[in-house]
């Protein structure tokens, strides 16, 4: 699957999982906030956004790229 589809794949996955478990009572908060953040954390570990973070190489600005994790 492309990446252009993957995020909203699990954007809705996760968002419907989340609004279930508010129901439910097992999920405390907001479920699109939940979602966004499962998200980006998710999209934090992949390889392009880390060269993203450091310029191109994934050894500069180790601590930027631990802050944003």
């Amino acid at each position: 699957m492309p990446p252009v589809l993957g995020v909203p794949v699990l954007f809705a996955a996760i968002f419907g999982l989340a609004v279930w478990g508010r129901r439910h009572g097992a999920v405390l908060g907001e479920p699109a906030l939940l979602a966004t953040l499962v998200v980006l954390f998710a999209a934090s570990g992949s390889e392009r956004y880390q060269r993203l973070l450091g310029g191109g190489h994934l050894h500069n600005r180790v601590v930027l790229r631990l802050v944003s994790r």
